[in-house]
């Protein structure tokens, strides 16, 4: 007998909307209790009509406490305001005091008069006064987040001038540079903070906050240029297709994302924390060549060109330990098994080129593929001469190259892992499923060991 489910359909989540008492309330608040007053600019009624709150009210831990969970009638921005009213000057201080604060930045500007070029379209921007309140916002509550939006867009324009691009497509990247991570204030604090190893869930929501930025721009700017919004969607898209949200190629991003997302890249790579950052933005050179067509040539020219006029500026840090050479040689062998399993993998992922993930996954593993040929990685002759060395107690000056080299690589080994697990799950069931699995594991368990032999080298 057919038994009819009598229970309620779940309801759909509502829609964001920058009218929700969310996270951003709560920084306000924050903002407006450890530094300079947040006042209501209006009486502040929910989507109902309901008073909340009366027009002049500070914002504090009551008024947070009644207006959490409502919807507003309008957004927060236009019913709360600073008490120091943000100005679009402001950024480019900013930005100059961020680049004056790295050596080589404040070097590669002397030479490029970046900072002065950079000025220039401050001065045009014509941010509406809601965003101008969010970036100010973001400078006290996720000063790390406020940091990588100033660099992007210091590093962007000064890639896009590298291209030559016009006025108006520079103009378009500093405003999606200054925006792009701006969706993180209305997200859970953890997310901002990037992390190593981050659980499904986290990294399920983290995925999100391109798109989330778009939101943010849109409903609080609806005049903002379309794409601006697209290039903020996409500012962690590949053009190999492994990047995300929506895993696009090259071919279908806008031509200006790539400078987003690889500025953002050399940003997370100079300043985030953990095992992989650089101490200068010169040493990012070699990442970048490994990954030369991830951003697209076009991007990566460019950039060159400003990590080698970086190089140099900052005296390199002596080493004070010398290089593990056995870490380096089981590093090698991790390769080696890696770049072993390609034809293997290939032989699998030929049936299933109707998936986008199979299909970044092959250009994955034909780039790691051409590194390793390239660099000699994964061979036994780099263990042999790796292994002579450490035998007859030799300091050689390539040795530290494939230090950097190898390190390089095992990032690119992490975008493969990642996107492997991802088509793993996406294919569950299937009747490739358990090679898929065999061949991820590999990877996995090779990554790891490769990883923390590197991390130990020294």
């Amino acid at each position: 007998m057919d038994v009819t489910d009598s229970r309620p359909a779940a309801a759909e989540p509502e829609a964001f909307s920058v009218c929700d008492c969310d996270q951003y309330l709560a920084y306000l608040c924050a903002v407006s209790m450890q530094e300079q007053l947040v006042l209501a600019t209006e009486d502040v009624h929910n989507q109902f009509g309901i008073l909340l709150l009366r027009q002049g009210t500070p914002l504090g831990s009551h008024a947070l406490q009644r207006l959490q969970s409502h919807r507003l009638n309008r957004p927060l921005d236009e019913l709360f305001a600073l008490r120091l009213a943000p100005a679009a000057s402001a950024i480019a201080e900013q930005a100059s005091a961020m680049s004056a604060a790295e050596p080589e930045l404040a070097a590669v500007s002397r030479i490029t008069g970046q900072d002065e070029k950079l000025r220039m379209l401050c001065e045009r921007l014509a941010l509406p006064h809601v965003l101008l309140q969010k970036l100010a916002v973001m400078q006290r509550v996720l000063p790390r987040v406020h940091h990588r939006a100033l660099f992007t867009a210091w590093m962007g324009t000064a890639l896009g001038s590298g291209r030559a691009l016009p006025d108006e497509d520079l103009r378009l990247v500093l405003l999606a540079a200054l925006l792009h991570d701006i969706g993180f204030l209305h997200m859970p604090p953890e997310l901002s903070a990037r992390r190593g190893e981050i659980s499904s869930a986290e990294w399920s929501a983290l995925k999100e906050h391109p798109r989330r930025s778009a939101e943010v721009i849109a409903q609080s700017w609806p005049e903002a240029p379309p794409r601006v919004l697209r290039i903020v969607a996409e500012h962690h898209e590949r053009h190999d297709g492994a990047g995300y949200p929506a895993g696009k190629p090259g071919a279908e991003q806008d031509p200006l994302s790539g400078i987003i997302a690889l500025a953002d890249m050399l940003h997370a790579l100079r300043f985030d924390t953990g095992p992989e950052r650089m101490e200068s933005i010169a040493e990012c050179l070699p990442f970048l060549r490994v990954n030369r067509r991830t951003w697209g040539i076009e991007n990566y020219r460019p950039a060159a060109r400003i990590l080698l006029e970086a190089r140099g500026v900052t005296p390199p840090q002596e080493n004070t330990t010398p290089l593990s050479l056995q870490g380096l040689m089981d590093a090698n062998r991790s390769l080696g098994r890696i770049v072993g399993a390609i034809p293997d993998a290939r032989a699998v992922l030929e049936s299933l080129q109707e998936s986008r993930r199979a299909r970044s996954l092959t250009e994955l593993l034909a780039e790691l593929e051409r590194v390793a040929r390239a660099a000699g990685l994964g061979t036994e002759t780099l263990s042999s001469w790796l292994h002579d060395n450490l035998r007859q107690g030799r300091t050689d000056p390539g040795q530290e190259e494939v230090a950097l080299t190898i390190k390089e690589s095992l990032w690119l080994v992490r975008r493969i892992d990642r996107t492997l697990r991802e088509l793993l799950q996406e294919r569950q069931g299937e009747a490739d499923a358990p090679r898929l699995k065999d061949l991820s594991l590999l990877v996995r368990s090779e990554l790891t060991r490769a990883w923390r032999r590197f991390e130990h080298r020294n």
